[in-house]
């Protein structure tokens, strides 16, 4: 089998690299497909997709980047599981790299396999971590592709006198597609120029040199400015999204201005360059400390793997003619370093930063071209063999790999969060009244937040609205705008890029928190004597309202499986959820049942609050010894528990309680101190 292998790759050696380029990609990031959801702006595309909501999903980004549409209703006629867009976007970025080494080739014909380790690097440069990303970023994908596609044409166009007009066609047409796509990649055409001298330089001089790279590149030119004045002055939006800040600041101050950029930019570099195999290394060497067997034994066997098969090209290199291997280090590190300095001077135009970190990290996305021509470049320049640039791109790549696998557990571990939210709301709430505001203390996830959250919840329970309207949203009180009108009885309302909510009066407001280690729990006005929430907002609970909540489905069936994944087992929080429900509704018998097949199967929990509804259960049926014992067990969870007990019996004792219901408070009083309180 090994021979067959080895075989294959000599006699079919471009074929083989693009399979090595897939198998990158895969080990990058297939592993966790499967286990990887929606993230942030993801969920906009999900939920127009989804709800048939086609021209709604044509406005949403006409707020921006009107043309970026076409690839995520694309990709959506394939469906909204997670798997088919993590799938197609692993398979656009794969792509990329292809396009990529396509693009070089016309360059370097005769050296293919530094034309590998540069697209290698590509492929799992660290840094950028948004893959798991996989709907918003398939338009950015998409709109590199293209720019590939686009330079490898104008190559081939220059190199081929005869097919000239059949390669800028395509060119010119790639290129316009990336443009106006997104405006991500703009500063990449900076490159064309500098691509075209150096291929001229093979053939041509002096002027004659100069006159053929400006031929070629004129239409390439002419389509920027048209697209500069297209998006600078002829785009109207609602609100410009990406001002240029920093030309303003030039104006005004262009000494200042200009250090504060070069600044920026030096920060950048370094850090795509220097800081973020750094933080690879690092990351790597706490799995060493830490004896992480799985990190320890998945790199290694990844790089076991890579240096067996890249070795069987190192041969291909080492036979093939070599034209000026000097040549070929400046040019490839004089297109990377212009590669990234134009394709980021965009973002620093914007007041933007990539080393702000965060979700600034995107933008490495930019770089990744400029920054593989630059190391490998380099490490052509400073290391002779190609078998020992192999090992060290074999080394790098490993180390990468570990990097975006983290990060995809990450992910994982949001999407599992996510699940368990949605499926224990729909538990606690099967259904709301329309027009029902969500609020919630902080955000759902470290990967969901305002305003996505809302179009996730529309997911969830697919709304009766007619667009672009919707029945549910969400809210969250860290936004003081959002607080001021709950304080002032106003109604809620919202409109994101011409989606639009409102609540009908100020009690449609249902609150909710997830607490860290416990379920989520859906707040009542009682439960502002829950200290286990932020003081600050606390009183306004006052205003939530769980009569908004139904106990039967409006639509038939669950939630759609195919997004949110199979229901969870029916652990702790299935329970204490249904009880839950079973309490608002006054249904104490079904509430008793719940709580006692819970208990039946070994489940419990050290939150006091989930265990309110058994205690106001056993008081609505007069079981005050019972109500005791399980005010005594909240009671030794955690002493805050204490105000939630105090007015938990404040409640149960209203009216005229019988001589066992006051001698069951006695026993609570001891170790609460209610009447202190």
């Amino acid at each position: 089998m090994l021979t067959a292998l080895h075989n294959y790759i000599d006699t079919h050696p471009q074929r083989s690299r693009a399979l090595l380029f897939l198998l990158i990609c895969v080990l990058a990031f297939g592993l966790f497909i499967p286990f990887l959801g929606f993230y942030w702006d993801d969920w906009p595309t999900i939920f127009y997709t989804y709800n048939q909501r086609g021209a709604q999903l044509v406005t949403h980004f006409s707020y921006d980047r009107p043309f970026s549409v076409w690839g995520y209703w694309l990709i959506g006629r394939l469906g909204t599981a997670p798997l088919t867009w993590h799938l197609a976007a692993l398979l656009v970025r794969w792509g990329c790299v292809l396009a990529l080494a396509w693009a070089l080739k016309p360059l370097w014909p005769r050296n293919p396999g530094t034309i590998l380790l540069v697209g290698l690097l590509f492929a799992i440069y660290p840094g950028y971590y948004l893959q798991p990303s996989a709907v918003i970023f398939s338009s950015h994908w998409l709109a590199y592709l293209f720019f590939f596609i686009s330079l490898g044409a104008m190559g081939r166009a220059a190199a081929h006198a005869k097919r000239f007009w059949v390669y800028t066609s395509i060119g010119l047409a790639a290129a316009a597609v990336h443009m106006f796509t997104l405006e991500y990649f703009v500063g990449l055409e900076a490159v064309r120029p500098l691509f075209l001298w150096f291929l001229f330089s093979r053939s041509e001089a002096g002027q004659a040199r100069l006159k053929r790279t400006l031929q070629q590149w004129a239409p390439y030119l002419l389509l920027f400015f048209l697209w500069g004045i297209w998006r600078l002055f002829l785009l109207e939006l609602p609100a410009e999204p990406y001002p240029l800040v920093m030309v303003s600041a030039l104006r005004a101050d262009p000494l200042g201005s200009a250090l504060l950029l070069t600044g920026t930019g030096l920060q950048d570099l370094a850090y795509i360059l220097i800081a973020t195999w750094q933080e690879t290394l690092t990351s790597f060497l706490l799995a060493v400390t830490s004896f992480n067997m799985l990190v320890l034994g998945s790199a290694a066997a990844a790089f076991t793997l890579l240096w067996w098969l890249l070795a069987r090209f190192a041969r291909a290199e080492r036979d093939a003619p070599i034209s000026d291997e000097r040549r070929m280090v400046g040019e490839g590190l004089a297109l990377g370093v212009l590669a990234l300095v134009a394709g980021l001077t965009p973002i620093w135009l914007i007041g933007e930063s990539i080393a702000q970190g965060d979700y600034n990290l995107r933008y490495i996305l930019v770089a990744l071209f400029g920054a593989a021509l630059v190391v490998v470049s380099l490490l052509t320049l400073l290391v002779r063999s190609f078998k020992a640039r192999i090992l060290i791109v074999c080394l790098l790549v490993t180390l990468a790999l570990g990097s975006h696998w983290r990060a995809s557990a990450d992910y994982r571990q949001d999407w599992e969060a996510q699940r368990q939210f949605y499926w224990q709301l729909v538990w606690r709430a099967p259904a709301f009244e329309t027009n029902t505001a969500l609020v919630s203390f902080d955000r759902v996830t470290k990967y969901l937040g305002d305003p996505m959250t809302g179009n996730a919840l529309n997911v969830l329970y697919p709304t009766a609205e007619e667009a672009p309207a919707v029945g549910l949203w969400n809210f969250e009180l860290n936004r003081t705008t959002t607080v001021r009108r709950i304080e002032n009885n106003e109604l809620l309302t919202n409109d994101y890029r011409g989606l639009a909510f409102s609540t009908q009066s100020p009690q449609d407001l249902v609150f909710y928190t997830q607490q860290p280690d416990a379920c989520l729990w859906l707040l009542a006005p009682s439960d502002v004597n829950n200290a286990f929430l932020p003081l600050e907002n606390r009183a306004l609970l006052a205003h939530s309202n769980t009569a908004n909540i139904l106990a039967e489905q409006e639509v038939e069936g669950k939630p759609p499986t195919h997004i949110f994944g199979a229901e969870p087992a029916h652990d702790w929080c299935y329970y204490f959820q249904k009880a839950d429900l079973a309490r608002q509704l006054g249904d104490w018998p079904q509430l008793l049942d719940l709580m006692a097949a819970a208990q039946q199967q070994g489940l419990s929990s050290d939150q006091g609050f989930e265990w309110l509804p058994l205690l106001e259960a056993y008081a609505a049926s007069a079981a005050w010894p019972q109500a005791l014992e399980t005010s005594q067990r909240i009671h030794e969870l955690d002493a805050r528990n204490d105000s939630l007990l105090c007015a938990a019996w404040e409640g149960m004792l209203q009216g005229a309680p019988g001589p066992q219901a006051q001698a069951a408070f006695v026993g609570v009083n001891a170790f609460a101190g209610c009447s202190a309180q």
